[in-house]
């Protein structure tokens, strides 16, 4: 048997692609963001992991929340500790699945067209962009406000 027939046979198992691509690729994005400076602070202007993560969910549907969860894991929970690491990972998950489950219903069927699908372009905006950001964003506030996230009070430093 050569490789090629083993990764044609479980590329879209759990265990296959979803899991290793994020544990692989989320540092590499993670390098990749575009911030800069306003102010005394700094302002994420592309925030890559949240795309990416949203990327997975939309190629692989739900086989790519193990390997999600486990690429957050690995890269909070060393710098935060676990309780961190664990709000950080529902922090994601929770846009991640509300953005992807809004796509799927109000989308159904016509998720693998192409972008040039005019039809469907104002839901694409909605679920694609603006809906996870948005919560993300809400979240991030949120948990700040009641003290979840202790080692950091803005996005300077480690990306949340």
């Amino acid at each position: 048997m050569n490789i090629h027939h083993i990764l044609k046979q479980n590329k879209d198992r759990w265990w296959a692609l979803p899991l290793i691509l994020p544990v692989v690729l989320l540092p590499v994005l993670s390098v990749a963001n575009t911030l800069t400076q306003l102010g005394d602070g700094i302002v994420a202007l592309y925030y890559l992991p949240l795309s990416f993560l949203l990327t997975l969910m939309l190629f692989f549907g739900l086989e790519a929340l193990p390997g999600v969860v486990v690429s957050l894991f690995l890269r909070y929970y060393p710098s935060v500790g676990l309780f961190e690491a664990m709000a950080g990972i529902l922090h994601f998950i929770v846009p991640l699945v509300l953005s992807w489950g809004g796509y799927r219903v109000f989308a159904p069927r016509r998720n693998m067209t192409a972008y040039g699908d005019i039809r469907l372009m104002g839901q694409r905006i909605f679920w694609q962009v603006f809906c996870p950001a948005t919560l993300f964003l809400l979240l991030f506030q949120f948990a700040v406000y009641l003290g979840v996230y202790e080692s950091r009070q803005s996005l300077t430093g480690l990306n949340p």
